[in-house]
């Protein structure tokens, strides 16, 4: 099992960020195996780019955990981190060392995703934007891209 996630900045004042992941399971070469997909109208304005992104991990790594609890309900325990990837390097390396200029709101985030990670329940990757499915859940996309995402969840 692993996770895509992705937001989409809203950059107007007072406007609220998009955020979205897919938990998927099995293999992603050629199609995705999505179990959950959510996308949501972030609860408060993020003040950066990253801040939103760090917004969509942490609602990703809630929806992990639900994940990883229904597969250890129906008896397929995971034994490895659940990988969360996404687009944003800011987020990865926010993580690995506290930073102590943002809101309480964000640490908070930081603290939880750390405890996940430290306790190996998480695991966060970079994707390149230009693979991450879960971006159709954050914005409307141009044709190509809308298509070449679509493709991955039919089967011929």
């Amino acid at each position: 099992m692993f996770c895509l996630s992705d937001s989409s900045f809203a950059d107007a004042p007072g406007a609220k960020s998009t955020g979205s992941y897919m938990l998927i399971m099995g293999r992603a070469e050629d199609h995705c195996n999505v179990i959950c997909f959510r996308s949501f109208t972030q609860r408060m304005p993020a003040e950066s780019s990253a801040e939103a992104e760090l917004i969509s991990v942490h609602e990703a790594a809630k929806g992990v955990q639900w994940g990883r609890n229904l597969l250890a309900e129906l008896g397929l325990p995971q034994t490895e981190p659940t990988i969360i990837y996404t687009d944003n390097n800011a987020v990865i390396d926010g993580l690995k060392t506290p930073d102590k200029a943002r809101t309480r709101h964000y640490r908070r985030r930081q603290w939880k995703l750390r405890y996940l990670m430290m306790h190996r329940v998480i695991a966060l990757a970079k994707i390149d934007t230009n693979e991450n499915v879960s971006d159709l859940g954050t914005k409307a996309l141009g044709k190509a891209k809308h298509e070449r995402f679509w493709s991955k969840f039919l089967y011929d």
